[in-house]
């Protein structure tokens, strides 16, 4: 499969700089796309897949959880004057067409980025529907995440993932285990703020770690974000995870990036803790909070 031309640029970028894509680099065959196949998947979404949040006024302010409406249907004819975020995923898990195409996401990019990254983890494509005007929160992901918008129009604020203001030893942790709930905003922060306007059709790249956050136009929109995860990240979220395990328990510990050795260490050892335990529900400090 060849690469289209963006792709050839995010090699340079992959991991360490936002990049905006003035057309979408695959085609989007297998991911619901019409406001039927797309309310087909929302009516078929397992409940734990949808979660629906009331918008915020400000990027610093915290999105609170709302109860699923009664007919499904509402997503896309929400009420007058509503400001609310949906978020469905992984689609992978109940949609054939969407994890058909999220393998063909992945040969891209592992054929694209050879040599650059170890082979992905996981790769996860999750809907989004943002009612007139909604605005997301700011936060940061432990993914490589790529937004691709399908209708409507968003306004993407975007902050360097190595920024300190945001991105430090104590902060870190939290963005991988505790999700959309680090790094915390800071008004006096815009001066290195990229801005991009997410147009139908076009999308955008978000390193690990790079603090956003998102202002929806005058009409509903819907998007998707195509999650990776590499080894890499992987091995962080593992090692942050053994790290609060030893925190809770009284010891001190070494920061993830201080100690290589150290690191494999508390990876391995977390892996082998969640093996064991995976059917059992995950410690507090292991589940998402609540946006």
């Amino acid at each position: 499969m060849s690469s289209p031309e963006p792709l050839r640029h995010l090699r340079d970028r992959w991991g360490t700089a936002f990049q905006g894509f003035e057309r979408w680099p695959l085609e989007l065959e297998g991911l619901p796309r019409t406001p039927a196949e797309i309310e087909a998947a929302l009516l078929g979404a397992p409940e734990g897949a949808l979660e629906y949040l009331e918008a915020c006024d400000a990027p610093g302010q915290k999105m609170r959880r709302i109860p699923l409406p009664t007919d499904r249907r509402e997503f896309l004819a929400p009420p007058p004057g509503a400001r609310r975020v949906l978020r469905a995923g992984n689609l992978s898990a109940w949609c054939p067409g969407a994890r058909a195409w999220c393998q063909r996401w992945t040969a891209l990019l592992d054929g694209e980025l050879a040599g650059v990254t170890a082979r992905f983890v996981d790769v996860r494509a999750e809907l989004y529907l943002s009612t007139p005007r909604a605005l997301v929160a700011f936060h940061a992901d432990p993914s490589h995440n790529f937004c691709l918008q399908l209708t409507g129009a968003r306004e993407l604020h975007v902050h360097d993932n190595d920024d300190p203001r945001f991105i430090d030893a104590d902060t870190r942790p939290g963005v991988y285990l505790h999700r959309a709930a680090f790094p915390v905003y800071r008004d006096d922060c815009g001066d290195r703020e990229a801005v991009f306007d997410l147009l139908a059709g076009r999308a955008a790249y978000l390193p690990p770690l790079a603090g956003h956050w998102i202002r929806n136009g005058d009409e509903l929109a819907v998007s998707y974000v195509i999650s990776v995860r590499t080894a890499a990240e992987e091995h962080e979220k593992l090692v942050h995870g053994m790290n609060a395990r030893l925190s809770a328990l009284g010891f001190t510990i070494t920061p993830f990036g201080r100690s290589r050795w150290k690191d494999r260490l508390k990876a391995g050892a977390e892996r082998g803790l969640r093996r064991v335990a995976r059917r059992e529900p995950a410690p507090a400090f292991d589940r998402p909070d609540p946006a």
